[in-house]
């Protein structure tokens, strides 16, 4: 009873602040693993938008200029020879 009226034994309170401080190491730990995957999943996100803005820039010019283009009323391929 006297340990909740301050008259415990120094062991049991460092113990205590021990495995209060692993607690919070582990916390911290967990903390910065979830702050590292948002942060690469929103890495990896900008990279795709940015390869899909590339890719929408590039698409129309490399239809105009594809030699097998569809033919706009029959919705076919139709071949264009480039001289």
């Amino acid at each position: 009873m006297s340990g909740l009226f301050g008259g415990g034994s120094d062991r049991a309170v460092r113990a205590q602040m021990e495995l209060q401080r692993q607690a919070n190491e582990r916390e911290s730990a967990r903390i910065k693993k979830q702050e590292d995957d948002i942060a690469e999943l929103k890495t990896e996100e900008a990279m795709r938008m940015q390869a899909q803005a590339r890719a929408r820039r590039r698409g129309g010019q490399r239809a105009l200029l594809s030699a097998e283009r569809m033919d706009a009323e029959a919705g076919i391929p139709q071949l264009v020879v480039m001289e």
